[in-house]
């Protein structure tokens, strides 16, 4: 437990260090290209026409306003996705700072979690002028939206905790993240609808934690009605027992970082 109290104190102390590296992470995120910042945008836009051409040009998915439907739950994927990317390799990347005697190793992936998710915050207002072409309705389920994402924020920080030290001493593991992440985009409902999978699979997507934070989404943006509570207080107790175990196992494996990287 005490292990687990000092991982939090500590970044509590660095909070100031932990905001000047998320701003940073977010200027060099694009830096150099010349739409900078609106690649925030874009990025998002141009893999949405990408799934709405095959999905539903192609395939005719039958799913109506299939673009605000898309975008309610693959923008919540690529932040969870992209700081699994980033945090896996983020103590192994981030050397030159950990072998200072000062530094906090934790924040580096809290970092990669905290990038992640501005840009998601930042990519909300596309998702917004889509339903406001598609004449969508955006009622009070909209406030909803804060506790969900206070939920995959707990969530993916533990995760993210966890895989990033476990990755000092087994590098093969951030190839397997890449796999894993692309199995579980399709095992999460973004693309399609939960309805649409025959019954004799859907354990396996009750079992993927995303599958409830997309579904809220989904039901906040894409249905305007409120998420489940129940089953959400239910994923934010369990996030927050990944985020316990990730700063204890965090806490414990850090000590002997310097003599692996």
């Amino acid at each position: 437990m005490k292990r687990i109290v000092e991982h939090f104190k500590e970044l509590y102390k660095y909070r100031a260090l932990i905001n000047a590296l998320v701003v940073r992470g977010l200027k060099a995120r694009y830096r150099g290209s010349v739409l900078g910042f609106f690649w925030t945008f874009i990025n998002p836009f141009l893999l949405m026409l990408v799934y709405v051409f095959v999905f539903k040009v192609l395939m005719n998915n039958g799913i109506k306003n299939y673009s605000v439907f898309l975008f309610a739950g693959l923008l919540p994927w690529t932040w969870f996705s992209t700081a699994f990317t980033d945090g896996v390799n983020s103590i192994v990347g981030g050397s030159n700072l950990i072998t200072k005697v000062l530094f906090p190793p934790q924040v580096l992936p809290t970092v990669s979690v905290l990038v992640n998710m501005m840009n998601y915050i930042f990519s909300l207002p596309l998702l917004l002028l889509f339903m406001f072409i598609l004449r969508m309705d955006l009622g009070i389920p909209i406030i909803a939206i804060i506790p969900v994402i206070i939920i995959q924020l707990i969530l993916t920080e533990g995760l993210v905790l966890i895989i990033a030290a476990i990755n000092v001493y087994f590098r093969d593991l951030q190839q397997i993240v890449n796999n894993f992440l692309l199995l579980g985009f399709f095992v999460t409902p973004i693309i399609y609808q939960l309805s649409q999978v025959p019954s004799r699979y859907l354990f396996i997507f009750y079992l993927n934690p995303m599958t409830l934070l997309v579904r809220s989404y989904q039901w906040i943006f894409y249905y305007n009605i409120f998420p489940n509570w129940l089953h959400l207080s239910y994923l934010l107790i369990a996030s927050v027992v990944i985020l316990l175990i990730g700063a204890y196992l965090f806490e414990k494996l850090k000590e002997a970082f310097p003599e692996f990287i």
